[in-house]
């Protein structure tokens, strides 16, 4: 996080896993922070722009990932040999 001058938060940095958790979280605190004026409206809505990114990926995470075997390496440290 860092603050401005002021000792407002000027910048907030998450990390997260998994990926659709992290997007569900900004789609979600875009728009609150613009309701509360704390982010302009075009910041907001490209945050909640993801939200069905979110959701894709969450059905992927969730019906498609395991589903796929594991990957099978050719040699040690390489992909393909």
């Amino acid at each position: 996080m860092r603050l401005a001058d002021d000792g407002r938060i000027r910048e907030i940095a998450l990390i997260g896993r998994p990926v659709s958790a992290l997007l569900a979280v900004m789609g979600r605190i875009g728009p609150a922070m613009h309701r509360r004026g704390l982010m302009s409206r075009a910041a907001a809505v490209a945050s909640g722009g993801v939200r069905p990114i979110a959701g894709i990926m969450g059905l992927i995470e969730r019906f498609a990932l395991p589903t796929m075997p594991p990957r099978q390496l050719d040699g040690p440290g390489t992909a393909a040999g």
